[in-house]
């Protein structure tokens, strides 16, 4: 049966790549993109509407005739066209990256306090967290690519495997419809340029590599994505609707989605009113529909009033503590230190994209006689740049609460977002401006000759050798730092709770018995939660805490009031306590609290009285 899921599904999905392409007329390069959003927009008002398991089946099912429907109309003449250079060395690219994240596991502290956990039980109870699912914290967080996963780990299993596979599957879709900017397809020089600065990206993606389920990362890919989609189909706005899905799903990805999808809109808008091969009115009336795409986060706002009515949230400004004029002052002197520290990757990144920008576009202009747009792009992205950073200071000081503010909390990966859309913007400028900087055009006809000169093809032959080594060379660097992450993993701290509690999927509510776990707090992974969120993950329980040190005259008080207790990492000190109360040998393992009280020593009992006696 489980085999049989896994072939549906993916048949499912081929079914939805085929019909879309033929119903929409889209370029292969936004097939996956557009056809993985509609499916989520699909299960996320499935969810919406506590319809979550059956909408996702139902959605197979149409994907599943869909497919049936591909194999008789003779397949090959659809795939055949895909064998070519750019296609192999992508296929063999993901492939490399898929089968890495089908063995990695989760080891992001953000997975375990919210998006894993978040999909776990989304998985467990076939419905959206609610004000009854207490082990949700972060209840203000839309469910946008939590539905995506949720729907890939229906068929093909659920494990954290299978999560951070969903994940990375759309993430390389994001990246091929970057591709679909290039117009000529039989230049490959232009490929292996983008390919090299997408490459690059991962620079500034240390912090929120893809082998965890963060989203900052997909909020820009997402992003430039619709950047390839608005500008290939800028002279027929009524085709560029194939982006409504995916801005969508954007402005629900993350609560700062909304954002990003804006700066979409602008450029469209942009697009609309530049564009001098079309009527301008037909082409501007086309602009109106996109304001659609803030419906899924409307209606996400409507769940939250219904679904969580009374609970506050992390980021309501009426429930955030008072900053006084000194916290304000404190906030904005560390945000503009962060900000121009050169030591930071994203701050540097910044710095040398604008430099080489200026610096390449001079060069050109002067010595090579080519007017590339790149600089008006620059000036473009420097004002976005400017007012997103705004932007983030204002969320600091107006919405966060005072204790996350003064150490700036998430600054890294909030400002990771906009780099990797800054810089990734600026290398899709610099490869439409190559495309046009050739002599001789090459269309999908046969091309006799597509070189200027023999010196001209020699040029274009080492650029291909340089920018294909520059990107190999860049990803591998990003492929073995995923390894280096997850061989790691087996002696973290969460492979230590997983030895103990395993991870349990035999639940379909919360485990509502009370655990204290006990662990070292070695880079303070008690005193900051790790241990906590890890362990609710894994037992699906709400009520777990975290303790690093027993105390002899408290153990009873202390114990009386759980009903497990879980030893991840065992020590002297708390061996010799256990021993000396319970006769237990207090090795790594789950201890039931009842079980501990009915073999108390003497001692213990002594204690326990004490207690029964102290708290009537």
């Amino acid at each position: 049966m489980y085999f049989l899921k896994i072939i549906a599904f993916i048949g499912s999905i081929i079914g939805y790549f085929f019909i879309f392409r033929k119903l929409f007329k889209i370029d292969s390069f936004f097939v996956p993109l557009f056809t993985f959003s509609t499916l989520t927009l699909g299960v996320y008002l499935g969810g919406l509407c506590h319809y979550l398991l059956e909408v996702s089946y139902l959605l197979m099912f149409i994907g599943l005739g869909c497919f049936i429907y591909f194999l008789i109309k003779h397949p090959f003449k659809e795939l055949k066209k895909f064998f070519n250079l750019f296609h192999l060395a992508f296929f063999i690219g993901c492939v490399l990256f898929f089968v890495l994240l089908l063995n990695s596991q989760f080891i992001h502290y953000d997975n375990f306090s919210h998006w894993g956990t978040v999909v776990k039980t989304m998985l467990l109870t076939n419905d959206f967290p609610n004000i009854q699912t207490p082990i949700i914290e972060f209840t203000n967080y839309p469910l946008g690519m939590s539905s995506f996963i949720y729907y890939g780990c229906l068929f093909l299993g659920h494990g954290q495997n299978i999560m951070l596979f969903m994940q990375g599957i759309y993430i390389f879709s994001c990246f091929y419809a970057i591709f679909g900017i290039i117009q000529e397809k039989k230049r490959f020089l232009l490929y292996t340029f983008l390919a090299a600065g997408c490459s690059l990206l991962s620079i500034f993606n240390i912090t929120i590599r893809i082998n965890n389920l963060l989203v900052d990362f997909v909020l820009p890919i997402v992003s430039l994505a619709v950047f390839s989609i608005s500008y290939t189909y800028r002279h027929d706005l009524k085709k560029a609707m194939i982006a409504l899905p995916i801005l969508g799903l954007l402005t629900i990805v993350k609560s700062t989605g909304s954002i990003f999808a804006l700066i979409n809109l602008i450029y469209i808008i942009y697009l609309a009113f530049i564009d001098r091969d079309t009527r301008k009115k037909s082409n501007i009336k086309w602009v109106l529909p996109f304001a659609l795409s803030y419906l899924p986060i409307i209606l996400w706002q409507l769940h939250m009033k219904t679904a969580f009515a009374g609970v506050s949230n992390k980021f309501d400004v009426s429930s955030t503590q008072i900053k006084t004029t000194n916290d304000i002052h404190k906030i904005i002197q560390l945000f503009i230190k962060s900000s121009f520290d050169f030591s930071s990757r994203q701050t540097l990144g910044i710095f040398i994209f604008e430099i080489v920008t200026i610096v390449a576009t001079l060069f050109l202009y002067f010595f090579l006689k080519k007017k590339w747009a790149l600089i008006k792009a620059l000036i473009a992205l420097d004002i976005m740049l400017i007012l997103y950073y705004l932007g983030i200071l204002a969320m600091y000081i107006f919405s966060m609460p005072l204790d996350e503010a003064l150490y700036l909390a998430g600054f890294e990966r909030y400002s990771a977002s906009i780099v990797v859309l800054f810089c990734g913007a600026l290398i899709m400028c610099a490869t439409v401006d190559l495309e046009n900087s050739f002599s001789i055009k090459m269309n999908d006809t046969y091309n006799y000759r597509a070189f200027k000169s023999i010196k001209t093809k020699k040029y274009y032959q080492m650029g291909i050798i340089a920018s294909l080594s520059l990107a190999i060379i860049t990803l591998l660097s990003e492929y073995n730092g995923m390894i280096y992450n997850q061989n790691q993993y087996q002696t973290s701290l969460v492979q230590e709770v997983k030895n103990v509690t395993g991870d349990r999927w035999n639940h379909k509510t919360v485990d509502s018995h009370k655990y204290l776990t006990y662990a070292s707090d070695k880079e303070s992974q008690v005193t900051n939660y790790y241990l906590q969120y890890i362990s609710r993950y894994m037992l699906f329980a709400d009520h777990v805490d975290g303790v690093c040190l027993f105390y002899e005259d408290n153990l009873i008080n202390l114990l009386n009031n759980y009903d497990y207790l879980v030893i991840v990492e065992a020590d002297k000190n708390e061996k010799d306590l256990l021993k000396r109360y319970f006769n237990v040998d207090g090795k790594e393992g789950i201890y039931r609290v009842k079980d501990l009280f009915s073999n108390m020593t003497p001692l213990a009992k002594k204690q326990y009285e004490l207690v029964k006696k102290y708290s009537q």
